[in-house]
């Protein structure tokens, strides 16, 4: 509920009529933008003396650079909310008052927070109908928002809950200050039962300091973590670039600083409270506060890195996925930077961006994640572009960013991308294997336990079968090739998960149970149904992937697209296998990554560096 009151107004030729009180009509013309005076230089606006007969507030709108000494001003960090609706706002040139129109959500923001000091608000302050201007001005966001003296973090109007939530972060903060020296670490408690939470606090304080458990305050708190802000991609920026301690969240009449609402997330852990949607504000937060240290602390932040952890942001125009996180990005290895353009092809800022992450990363890696992007809002992209507007796949092993973990190209240089712009990307490596056989069975596309347990129950028995020859004798080493190609080799080990040491007779045990039931009981063990769970939680990573019998390497788990026919390859500075398929003459399609045991490590790489193919990637 918004306790202000949106003027009334309709258009009449180069201008709008507001509606007095008194029921009388102003006409105000239309506001015209002048050019910026220089490249540094932004809109502020700030509260006029200027009067007239109606109660609507006028603001002052001037020109300043953002290198003057001394500025000072206020950067809100807000979402745009309903754009079919328009609200006039009165801005004041110093020459003549005129109207420019915004949407009911920056209306209120803006007669909200503006005093008589400097306001930055990007959808008065930029000229949205020049697209040079948004360019330049979007290309300052790191600037605008890390220069300001402080930034508000508008949440919009207040509601049923808005009292609740707030009152429960003054009551927290209250009995919990931030400067105590508290018995764990802030980011252990994100991924913490609540009860959980509370218990270490009874164990460390001999009682409960935390709200209680049925305070309503929790679920109003719940329902503001379920604000539009909290899932936009541009305001996700907005809330990391500032000084930590000059942020503050406000909605409607109530506030606090970012700094105490983000502590209340922190106690909430993973608790879901019932009839509240999903929040997708609590891993908003968190990855704030991860970001808000690594700005702090001037640590690497790559672009792919960054596309990676704001995959559930949203934003409205595809270009935005990348241009939103350019005040972030830090490259270890500096690379040329992306210069903002609204207006190019967003297929060709993706392909330009792949590569410049190629370069800096020094990489194939980004390319293994084009593959694991479901269908996003972009046609048309070559085969190594990712489309960034697609939700990311779980459980995938293309996002490893640890070198040392796979290294099936023996750590050689990449080819990196230089010359003219091209949707081709130029790649050394070569071919080590075929496809013969694709195992028809799809993986299911869930990460429930049972459902992967007995999905697996079911095709590691068919693979045995098919792989296990009469004269085979060693079908113990056939078992374990099978159970290290469901779990990619452990790769999900690197998540805390037990480690399978395939020597013990403790393992070969369990797998003769699960290969072959005759063998035993199905759960010989006490201990074999905790086993074959974790099992089955690492072969997650058979989500979206089929398995396939090679010509050498005997088994492979690829992605679901691939077909028989399509070759296995190592690529130069590609730490995993991966599936090509030829097309016309040297050309060939990325399908995506792959992992075969025995090629993981750089077994495969039997050529010298400077005899490698030359693939041209479409």
């Amino acid at each position: 509920m918004s306790f202000l009151r949106l003027p009334r107004y309709h258009r009449k030729s180069n201008g709008y009529v507001l509606q007095t009180d008194g029921g009388e009509s102003d006409f105000y013309r239309e506001y015209v933008y002048q050019p910026l005076s220089s490249p540094k230089a932004i809109r502020l606006i700030k509260l006029s003396s200027r009067r007239n007969r109606t109660t609507w507030k006028y603001f002052t709108i001037e020109d300043h650079s953002i290198d003057e000494p001394g500025l000072k001003y206020t950067a809100v960090s807000y979402t745009w909310g309903d754009d079919s609706t328009a609200v006039p706002i009165i801005l004041d040139s110093g020459i003549e008052a005129s109207v420019q129109l915004t949407t009911p959500n920056a209306w209120e923001a803006v007669h909200t927070l503006v005093t008589d000091s400097w306001l930055w608000i990007d959808q008065i302050c930029i000229n949205q109908k020049d697209f040079a201007e948004k360019d330049v001005q979007i290309g300052l966001m790191n600037e605008i928002y890390s220069r300001c003296a402080e930034c508000v973090i508008w949440l919009g109007s207040e509601d049923e809950y808005t009292e609740g939530a707030f009152g429960l972060v003054r009551q927290l903060n209250a009995s919990i200050t931030s400067d105590e020296t508290l018995p764990y670490q802030w980011h252990v408690l994100y991924n913490l039962p609540h009860e959980k939470i509370r218990e270490m606090h009874r164990k460390y304080y001999k009682f409960d300091r935390l709200p209680p458990a049925d305070d309503p305050g929790w679920v109003c708190y719940a329902h503001c973590l379920c604000r539009p802000w909290f899932e936009r991609l541009w305001t996700f920026q907005e809330a990391i670039l500032p000084h930590m301690y000059r942020i503050r969240v406000r909605c409607g009449r109530f506030e606090a600083t970012l700094y105490d609402f983000r502590r209340v997330a922190q106690f909430l852990g993973t608790w879901n409270l019932p009839g509240v949607p999903l929040m997708t504000g609590r891993k908003t937060l968190h990855q704030i506060a991860n970001l808000q240290y690594r700005v702090r602390n001037n640590l690497p932040r790559s672009l792919y890195t960054l596309l990676g952890t704001t995959a559930d942001q949203s934003c409205k125009v595809p270009n935005d996925r990348v241009y939103a996180l350019l005040g972030l990005r830090l490259e270890e290895v500096p690379v040329e930077p992306i210069t903002v353009n609204t207006e190019i092809a967003t297929e060709k800022l993706y392909a330009d961006t792949t590569k410049r992450i190629i370069a800096s990363d020094l990489s194939l890696l980004v390319c293994c994640s084009a593959s694991i992007r479901q269908s996003g809002e972009v046609h048309n992209l070559p085969s190594w572009v990712p489309d960034w507007t697609g939700k990311r796949l779980t459980a995938v092993f293309e996002t490893v960013c640890r070198p040392y973990f796979f290294s099936a190209d023996q750590g050689r240089r990449v080819l990196t991308p230089s010359g003219e712009f091209s949707m081709q990307l130029t790649a050394k490596g070569d071919y080590v294997d075929k496809i013969i056989h694709i195992i028809p069975t799809d993986s299911p596309d869930n990460e429930n336990v049972q459902v992967l347990s007995t999905y697996l129950y079911t095709i590691l028995l068919h693979l045995f079968s098919t792989l296990k020859a009469p004269s085979n004798n060693n079908e113990i080493a056939l078992m374990v090739r099978i159970a290290k190609t469901a779990i990619a080799g452990g790769f999900l080990q690197t998540k805390g998960l037990p480690k399978f040491d395939w020597t013990t007779q403790s393992v070969l045990k369990k797998l003769r149970c699960l290969f072959t039931p005759s063998h035993g009981a199905l759960f010989p063990a006490a201990d074999f149904s905790d086993w074959l769970q974790n099992f089955s939680i690492q072969a997650r990573i058979c989500q979206f992937r089929r398995f396939a019998i090679l010509e050498q390497w005997h088994l492979a788990l690829v992605p679901r697209h691939a077909r028989e026919g399509d070759r296995i390859a190592i690529l130069h500075g590609c730490s995993l296998p991966v599936v090509l398929r030829a097309c016309v003459g040297d050309e060939v399609q990325l399908i995506g990554p792959c992992f075969v045991d025995g090629l993981m490590h750089g077994d495969g790489v039997t050529w010298a560096e400077d005899d490698a193919h030359i693939f041209r990637i479409i």
